[in-house]
């Protein structure tokens, strides 16, 4: 493994693997406040886990590791699945942007549907597929119009937005943006790069970049908690100006 890429695999086992499995516990203590947003980042995050653990078990059988191993079809599966619930969370953020009047866009019944209609395909799919590897890049490479579509027709209709709040602007335009940043500069690279494969690449500093910038992807899957559990960030808020209006509050002696 390359300087780069061994350094992002350590961090990210170290940091990202913790962190995860924490936000995890918070997004469905938000499901069970009603937060239907977090209902795709909780499927994410459990995605982003399958990865995680999955890159630990093929790094360290990597002498012994063959083309159809069933830690490479769990990789695959992971990855397909992650995709499939970043799109789903872009979807929505811009559905809630261009079709303002549609308010069963967030109703609990069709984002859970929607999860176990990627499940399912995801495992029908690796568990067909003979070339995994290849039918993951090339789901992977259709997605790209759904992202730049995501993207443009929100920035488009966010001025005529005018019943969506600020706040709520400002969250969903930071998710999609940051998932179509994720998309293009960390996943695609990675995808053209499996499928355009050329043997005088490897130990080039091109490749290492690459590598690396895909390992860190599910650093962003963290990123995202901000922008999916803003009830954290509102009651992290409150707390610190509770604490601050105590302190400023003059005491009283009796």
């Amino acid at each position: 493994m390359a300087s780069h890429a061994h350094v992002m695999f350590l961090v990210g086992t170290c940091v990202c693997l913790p962190v995860a499995i924490l936000l995890l516990v918070f997004s469905c203590r938000a499901i069970k406040r009603g937060q239907v947003p977090v209902i795709y980042y909780t499927n994410l995050l459990i995605t982003t886990l399958l990865q995680l653990f999955t890159m630990i078990a093929l790094v360290a059988n990597s002498d012994q590791l063959q083309y159809n191993s069933s830690s490479v079809s769990c990789y695959a599966f992971s990855m397909m699945a992650n995709l499939g619930f970043k799109i789903c969370i872009s979807l929505e953020g811009s559905f809630i942007i261009v079709f303002r009047q549609l308010d069963s866009i967030r109703q609990t019944t069709i984002s859970v549907l929607a999860c176990a209609v990627i499940w399912v395909i995801c495992i029908i799919t690796i568990s067909v597929a003979a070339e995994k590897q290849f039918i993951v890049c090339i789901l992977a490479v259709l997605l790209a119009p759904l992202y730049i579509l995501c993207l443009a027709g929100t920035l488009k209709c966010l001025p005529a937005a005018t019943p969506v709040p600020v706040k709520e602007k400002r969250r969903i335009v930071g998710a999609v943006v940051l998932l179509f940043l994720n998309y293009f500069v960390m996943i695609l690279p990675m995808i053209v790069l499996i499928l355009h494969y050329r043997a005088d690449m490897e130990g080039s500093h091109s490749l290492d970049v690459i590598v690396a910038l895909f390992l860190f992807s599910p650093f962003v899957d963290l990123i995202l908690f901000f922008f999916m559990c803003d009830w954290f960030t509102d009651k992290l808020v409150a707390s610190l100006f509770c604490c601050i209006k105590v302190d400023s509050t003059p005491s009283t002696t009796v």
